[in-house]
């Protein structure tokens, strides 16, 4: 991890990220859609100002909504309807428990940025919060 935390503390430009939901610890789509922002586990790399691309897998396929974080540091009593956490993550972290919030930018059609085309762009492994480090792969998901 040193790589990221070098990556992240040398850069000012914001990064780009892909979060997996599990609808099963929580799907934002309801209130996303309704109110154009929601709460989802903090990730201690990710910044304000970064985008995050939400991928959903089974029927859905690829990656659903294109967000920017605009806000950090919220208390897990204050996370608000809708709120979730990436696959992978787990309740029982005390080390990390607040929420950011995340603003949706883009709504994508089902099938759209499957993960086989990601993985053929460059992006290694899609759990939980991954960081897209391949400057070409971010150019092609911010260009979508």
């Amino acid at each position: 991890m040193a790589w990221l935390t070098e990556t992240i503390t040398e850069t000012k430009k914001p990064l780009t990220w892909v979060i997996v939901v599990d609808p099963e610890k929580g799907d934002p789509a309801d209130v996303l859609e309704r109110t154009g922002k929601v709460n989802c586990r903090e990730n201690m790399f990710i910044n304000n100002l970064d985008t995050v691309f939400l991928y959903y897998g089974g029927d859905f396929g690829g990656v659903r909504y294109r967000c920017s974080v605009t806000k950090q540091r919220i208390p897990a009593e204050l996370k608000g309807e809708g709120a979730f956490m990436p696959a992978n993550d787990t309740d029982g972290r005390e080390y990390y428990p607040d929420y950011m919030e995340l603003t949706l930018e883009k709504t994508f059609a089902p099938g759209t940025l499957p993960l086989e085309e990601l993985k053929a762009r460059g992006l290694p492994n899609v759990i939980n919060a991954t960081y897209v480090r391949v400057k070409a792969l971010e150019e092609y998901l911010l260009g979508a």
